[in-house]
């Protein structure tokens, strides 16, 4: 039987997390099965993969340029097309027609007025990511609470089947032991959307944690002098994932503030790492977290400020809630979820 190919539209090499999904499902994927094809950059921040099976694309300097022709390569090749990313839409549906070739995307947030006002503010267009679904001739959402929002609020299409992602669970594994609360961690880009003025304001407030922030930090103004106002605050930049492993040693709680994710995947690393999260509930968090068990679900920062006070004060209830993390961490393995993958790849084949 001859295998699936298969084009992932992401870049594999550039830290980023629809990026980062290609890259574990280009890992992961059974190569006696299926072919890959798939992209990279030429300014990427991470390793090189160099897999049997999987072909990837440089995208080379000019980038404007270059990755057009590296769409064409992913999609001329391709059985089975991917596309994650909302770029090059227009020329991808045109070459996608003329091709006679279909694809599909996953649908990996929640696209609220918590979002909408942060797009404006950043002077983005809030609906032109709802608008690039049209381009896909199917729809997955990657939580049930995803697609149910998604399709009521906006009247998409959806498909039945959830494409949950996948987590190296073994990659954040460790036997460290919490014994009480000291160091806390946000992770994330465009950190004013992902609530970083509610977690200065927790670090003004319990001054006696150690606060980390990871991420690119581009929309902060006047962001050394920020964090100069802070001293228990630390700010590492972006980081790869073999230095957030080592962050993660040092770690003993993920808070995460946005309230218009889809399915962090961060909740999920860190809790292979024995690390547990304080989260919004906003994007249907209880569908794959148990409040109280392996995290701590919230609707305002007040609530926050009283775990924090409460885990504090109870040492036993943070481990409790790592030991629990770690657990829950393990439905999430990329080997179970690249069997649905496996699943829907075959099917979107067939098409």
């Amino acid at each position: 039987m001859s295998k699936i190919k298969v084009f992932l539209g992401g870049y594999i090499n550039y830290t980023n997390a629809q990026n980062l999904n290609c890259r574990d499902v280009a890992r992961f994927l059974d190569k006696d099965r299926f072919d890959v094809f798939t992209l990279s950059l030429y300014s990427g921040n991470l390793s090189k993969i160099d897999i049997n099976g999987v072909r990837v694309f440089n995208c080379f300097y000019p980038y404007r340029i270059s990755v057009y022709f590296g769409y064409l390569w992913g999609i001329w090749n391709a059985d089975v097309v991917y596309l994650p990313k909302n770029e090059c839409l227009r020329f991808n549906s045109v070459l996608l027609k003329i091709l006679n070739k279909q694809c599909f995307m996953s649908i990996e947030g929640v696209y609220n007025d918590e979002y909408i006002s942060f797009a404006k503010k950043r002077k983005i267009n809030p609906f032109a990511r709802i608008l690039s679904y049209s381009y896909a001739d199917r729809l997955y959402p990657i939580t049930r609470f995803v697609g149910e929002f998604m399709h009521h609020k906006y009247d998409l299409k959806i498909e039945d089947e959830i494409l949950y992602l996948g987590c190296d669970v073994s990659f954040f594994k460790n036997n460290k032991e919490i014994s009480e609360l000291g160091d806390i961690l946000m992770i994330g880009n465009a950190l004013k959307e992902k609530g970083v003025d509610e977690y200065l304001y927790l670090a003004n407030k319990f001054k006696d944690l150690t606060f980390h922030i990871v991420g690119a930090g581009h929309d902060l103004d006047d962001k050394e002098e920020l964090f100069l106002k802070y001293s228990n605050v630390i700010y590492h930049g972006v980081l790869g994932q073999s230095e957030l492993n080592q962050l993660f040693l040092q770690v003993d709680l993920h808070i995460l503030l946005s309230k218009t994710e889809g399915f962090p995947k961060v909740v999920i690393e860190a809790a292979a790492a024995r690390i547990p999260s304080i989260l919004y509930g906003h994007y249907g968090a209880s569908e794959w977290l148990l409040n109280g068990q392996d995290c701590f679900i919230i609707d305002n920062i007040n609530q926050v400020v009283d775990k924090l006070q409460f885990l504090q004060e109870n040492p036993k209830e943070l481990k409790k809630l790592s030991k629990n993390a770690n657990h829950s961490s393990k439905q999430f393995s990329w080997d179970k979820q690249i069997k649905h993958w496996e699943k829907i790849l075959i099917k979107e084949s067939k098409k």
